[in-house]
């Protein structure tokens, strides 16, 4: 705010020079305790009892915690759809397009399982009922692996195929995949054959180069790991709760999931995993691929930083980071620009400096999101300038022209309190005080 005195030139004319004072500025301004157990003598029977009903439901609790954690192979879907899975810290879900007339996302130009990932073509088309996946889902629980589908028809033999990618492969914009395979990269064929609940089970290792599969190029390696996967057999299930399917529930075979224990292999790091779930033309491995699913799997993070507006100068703006998925444990690595404080390990703090924030998050498996970065903007200071011009003669009027730089959007003037433009015109003696205030009311 600048103040400005126009010397009583009504009451007695005499030139005199201006004075501007600066009586301020425009500016803007853009958080356990134990409750002590107390135990009475006379109460001491049957405080026993209590405390004992206390360990013994704190005991089922705990079992019943440990059992909600497992996945049976059973070829009952109705678990899949359970908070107790979907809330796992590694694990997917993906829904596939799927009915009569209904155009989905299958491999061409027969892809098969032993190609390089470059070579795998894939396009929109319309897939065979008897292998029209609907619902893919994956789960990692300790070093077992389990994974789950299904297939809009139960008639003929069925052959699956689960791929689980180190490395994130997956269909590309260009009509093929990537990236490139990870030696390590799992395939695990289950066929079902003559209406069968149980399948036969074969675990193969992409190694690119010396594979002992015959007819594969070199690029598959047998392996030892064991594999159980299971149908649903007679009995008709409910689809998994968030699930869609062509009914309600399943028939007979046309659920399927299964497990492999990769703890053999030594596999530890599954940041940037992703799965995939194949329906194939036969039980060769030389099968020719058609419908599939898949999705992100590994535990790699995502992260986004939001920033809020500062809205007058020396005010500050919240930084936050918001990690996905919501669910977890995550630390935070944050880059400031220079002259502001290290946050430390916080998911948001306040700043008035301006500048690309930015941060890494890290969850409790030790996988790293890639950065995420948020722009705090500092406003310009309002500038405001000010010339007054006495009157020519005694009894006429002088004049005041101001105007103001900096600040957001429109800005406006008050003289004395009372909305003015530039030009003012001066009619009286005394002090005229000019506020010039931008669209954020500084």
């Amino acid at each position: 705010m600048k103040r400005f005195t126009l010397s009583g030139f009504l009451n007695l004319f005499t030139p005199k020079d201006l004075v501007f004072e600066s009586s301020g500025e425009s500016s803007f301004k853009f958080d356990f305790s134990k409750d002590n157990l107390k135990e009475n003598s006379h109460l001491y029977e049957s405080s026993s009892r209590g405390i004992s009903s206390l360990i013994l439901l704190l005991i089922l609790f705990l079992f019943s915690n440990f059992l909600s954690a497992q996945i049976t192979v059973d070829g009952n879907p109705t678990e899949w759809g359970t908070s107790a899975v979907t809330s796992l810290p590694i694990y997917t879900y993906q829904a596939d397009p799927f009915g009569n007339g209904v155009v989905d996302n299958q491999f061409t130009n027969g892809s098969k399982d032993f190609m390089l990932a470059a070579d795998l073509t894939w396009a929109i088309g319309q897939t065979k009922a008897k292998n029209d996946i609907a619902n893919g889902a994956a789960a990692l629980i300790g070093t077992d692996l389990y994974f789950a589908g299904d297939r809009t028809s139960n008639n003929g033999d069925a052959q699956i195929g689960f791929w689980f990618y180190l490395n994130g492969t997956s269909p590309a914009p260009n009509g093929h995949f990537a990236p490139p395979h990870a030696v390590g990269d799992l395939l695990i064929l289950a066929d079902f054959t003559g209406g069968g609940r149980n399948a036969l089970v074969t675990v193969y290792k992409w190694v690119g180069s010396g594979g002992n599969v015959p007819n594969t190029g070199g690029t598959l390696n047998t392996t030892s790991i064991a594999g159980t996967v299971a149908e649903n057999n007679d009995v008709a299930y409910p689809i998994p709760v968030g699930w869609s399917f062509i009914n309600s529930t399943y028939a007979t075979n046309e659920f399927y999931e299964g497990k492999v224990d990769l703890a053999s292999l030594g596999l530890s790091n599954f940041c940037f995993a992703s799965f995939l779930l194949e329906a194939r033309s036969s039980q060769s491995i030389t099968a020719s691929l058609d419908d599939f699913v898949g999705g992100v799997f590994g535990g790699k993070p995502t992260v986004t930083v939001s920033t809020t507006p500062i809205l007058c100068l020396g005010g500050s703006s919240t930084v936050t980071a918001s990690p996905l998925p919501v669910s977890g444990t995550y630390t935070y690595a944050w880059t400031v620009p220079v002259g502001a404080a290290a946050p430390g390990n916080v998911t948001s703090f306040s700043t008035s400096v301006g500048g690309t924030y930015s941060v890494i998050v890290t969850n409790s498996s030790g996988c790293s999101s890639e950065s995420g970065s948020g722009v705090v903007t500092i406003p310009t200071k309002v500038s405001l300038t000010a010339d007054g011009t006495d009157p020519l003669c005694f009894g006429g009027n002088g004049s005041i022209t101001f105007g103001a730089t900096g600040g957001t959007g429109t800005i406006t003037y008050k003289v004395n309190g009372n909305v003015a433009t530039s030009p003012f015109t001066a009619s009286a003696a005394g002090d005229y005080t000019i506020v010039a205030t931008d669209a954020n009311g500084c």
